[in-house]
């Protein structure tokens, strides 16, 4: 296939390109010029260092629109007398009118005395949109008029347009999805009638640019995730097989019992789920993945059942033992389900394969840390540019939702969005498995949200074995989408019952001080920024940061206190001035000194990565996480394999789950922050390790090791 470029963009970046142009931050922009950096990485059409080159990919993406529109007017214009598709060709016009005006409004790139909207490029697709498009449409003077009066029924047109292509735009990018599922305190819905038009609208747009694009790759990614899901069952069963060979010799006496039906249902749907027969590459009958789904289900009515709480809350049942052994088979599953490692080989070679690059495992090269970082930004841009050849899948996901009928729910455990354990760290003779997962609540209103009863089950079974979880939780507690479920999480590692099994961190990242936007924003005073950040994260629950209690937190805050000192000098020289992109760094690296330090203090088995899903938030802090310590650790050097497991820490969770590339904010934030730490210990590793000691971080110095699962 051939790979498009910011010049000759394919339609669908062209589409994108024009929604970023559309939103530009003129403020933002000025800074980020003045400081020289950001630009180049916010968008793949914006290079703020070369202007020729930013004002071609602008004409280009116009020059694409216009041919994509010669397309149809010559190929296919039956097609313009769609209703559905004229409001679509008008929905994206007005998508590049609003670029254009923004682009010139900004004067920042284009000097002289061309300006956008009087290029050819743009001049020649506006000519072609008002002479040749429009009068193609069927009846276009009335079809104009009445499009117009429908719009102005409700708000002025042009508002009602520019505000539903900012929905959209919202929607393409998958964000705040969540609110699809939730409803306001009120019961009423978070999107209107006028957001679902555009929706349907640009559907049908995306479903005609498929027609020329060929095979979409996303069709394939069912059958990857049945076939991990068989494996994962698969590994279940052997785990339990002890378990229930017992189990089922019992279990017929109790037949009748409906709290024992629901865990038998629940085994046979996982048995089912275990069967090769079952995988989708061999039967067009029910799949592994749907029987895994049941499975879950029902599990989960179990764990619910009233037979089962009462049952936890006395001890036993009728004095039945059995029922006991039943409560300790659900309570293995449930910490099973988190802590569950994936085979993720055919999700890798499913990814090389998109991006049409053989895997690194080809490659035998030596290869720095600052390689695999810019490698890593080079494969997000491939990603992004060929999925933006075919249509939109979270686009297609949130059409899913709303032709269900049943009543929603925000559930990331119920919606394939499922945890899974990626690596292990070794400190010292411990060892502490690491997992990604969403934020173990069900939310139907935005004011509330329950702890699902797999995560307490799971918390029962850690505290009964010696078990103990860090969550670290990277919601916002300040925002009202995420303070509900943040709360939740925050408060249950107080219950008597899970105290000794689990343990929350906050770490805010979307807070005006995590970005150093707003007041911050011009905040580059050195010893002023310190001292915010040590008042941010020791005010805790009032700048959006909760930590576990500890028997010296006093001692705790001191160690941050170290820990921002020593980031200063180590990796900014004591550099008095910092730009806002060396204060995004700093935030950064300070996270992942509070990791470790609590790492080794709560001396947990299991640290989960959690976001309000298990795909961006969790899966990019995963991959920083596992990079930061890999580099300060005892065996730095990067081996093959390796390399093709930061592939799947990164990308693969929102490809498989959501069917897109990861948030590139959130990705590039931590490669600078890895870049910062790279060139540093390539400079002087040895002044580095000296420095660290410092910090009394004995695990360190006795050498921490990381071990990925697959």
């Amino acid at each position: 296939m051939k790979k498009s470029t910011t010049e000759d963009p394919s339609i669908l970046e062209a589409v994108d390109n024009l929604s970023s142009m559309a939103e530009l931050d003129i403020e933002e922009l000025k800074v980020e010029k003045k400081e020289g950096d950001g630009g180049k990485r916010l968008n793949r059409w914006l290079d703020l260092k070369d202007e020729t080159k930013t004002l071609q990919s602008v004409k280009g993406t116009f020059k694409t629109i216009h041919k994509y529109l010669q397309h149809i007017y010559s190929s296919e214009g039956h097609k313009l007398k769609d209703i559905q598709v004229q409001k679509g060709v008008r929905s994206i016009i007005t998508l590049a009118q609003e670029a254009a005006a923004k682009i010139e409004a900004t004067g920042l790139y284009f000097k002289g005395k061309e300006t956008i909207t009087h290029s050819k490029e743009y001049a020649d697709l506006m000519d072609f949109y008002e002479k040749k498009i429009l009068k193609k449409f069927e009846d276009s003077m009335k079809l104009e008029e009445d499009w117009q009066e429908e719009l102005k029924r409700e708000e002025d047109a042009a508002e009602i347009e520019k505000r539903g292509l900012k929905d959209l735009e919202s929607i393409m990018r998958d964000r705040d999805y969540e609110l699809f599922f939730i409803t306001k305190e009120d019961g009423t819905k978070f999107y209107n009638r006028n957001l679902i038009r555009h929706i349907r609208l640009v559907a049908n747009f995306d479903q005609l640019i498929e027609n020329e694009m060929g095979d979409d790759p996303l069709l394939k990614i069912k059958t990857i995730q049945d076939k991990e899901t068989h494996t994962s069952a698969l590994h279940f069963k052997e785990e339990l097989k002890a378990d229930l060979n017992q189990w089922f010799r019992e279990a017929g006496k109790f037949r009748n019992d409906e709290f024992i039906r629901l865990f038998y249902c629940a085994m046979m749907a996982l048995f089912l789920a275990s069967s090769s027969r079952n995988l989708l590459s061999k039967t067009t009958a029910k799949s592994s993945l749907a029987y895994f789904n049941d499975f879950q289900f029902y599990l989960r009515e179990a764990l619910s059942h009233v037979d089962y709480q009462k049952i936890i809350d006395s001890g036993e049942k009728d004095g039945e033992p059995f029922y006991n052994r039943t409560i300790e088979i659900l309570h293995k599953l449930a910490f099973f389900l988190f802590t569950n490692a994936l085979d993720k080989k055919d999700s890798l070679s499913y990814f090389t394969r998109i991006i049409q690059k053989e895997s690194s495992l080809e490659n035998k090269s030596k290869t720095s840390s600052l390689f695999l970082w810019n490698n890593i930004l080079d494969e997000h841009e491939e990603l992004h540019a060929e999925l933006m050849k075919f249509p939109s899948g979270p686009l297609f996901k949130i059409l899913d939702v709303m032709h269900e009928q049943k009543e929603r729910s925000f559930d990331p455990f119920m919606q394939q969005d499922r945890p899974e354990a990626l690596f292990q760290i070794e400190l010292n003779s411990r060892r502490v498995l690491v997992t990604r997962m969403g934020c173990p609540t069900l939310q139907r209103q935005i004011q509330e949200a329950k702890i699902i009863p797999e995560f307490k089950g799971a918390l029962r079974h850690a505290s009964r074995h010696g078990e103990k979880i860090l969550l670290v939780n990277y919601q916002d507690r300040t925002s009202w989408k995420e303070y509900a479920r943040t709360k939740e999480i925050e408060e249950l590692q107080n219950k008597a019952e899970v105290k000794e099994s689990l343990d929350v961190v906050t770490l805010p990242k979307s807070t005006d001080f995590y970005l150093q936007s707003e007041d911050y924003l011009k905040a580059t005073h050195a010893e002023d920024f310190k001292k915010m950040l040590f008042e941010q994260i020791t005010s805790s629950e009032g700048c959006g940061f909760s930590f576990p209690h500890l028997d010296r937190q006093e001692e705790f805050y001191s160690f941050i206190q170290k820990a921002i000192e020593l980031t200063h000098t180590l990796f900014f020289g004591k550099k008095e001035e910092l730009s806002r992109k060396n204060r995004l760094d700093f935030i950064e690296i300070v996270y992942q000194w509070i990791l470790v330090k609590l790492l080794i203090e709560t001396k947990a088995t299991v640290l989960a990565f959690c976001g309000k899903d298990g795909v961006d938030l969790a899966s990019t802090a995963s991959f920083g996480f596992y990079a930061f310590l890999k580099l300060l650790g005892a065996d730095p050097n990067w081996r093959e394999e390796e390399k093709d497991f930061l592939n799947v820490l990164v990308f693969i969770p929102a490809l498989l789950t959501r069917e897109r590339v990861v948030d590139r904010h959130l990705l590039s934030r931590l490669v600078s922050m890895l870049s910062v730490v790279s060139g540093e210990i390539e400079v002087d590793r040895t002044k580095v390790e000296k420095a660290i000691g410092k910090l009394g971080l004995s695990s360190f110095s006795k050498g921490i090791f990381v071990h990925p699962l697959f």
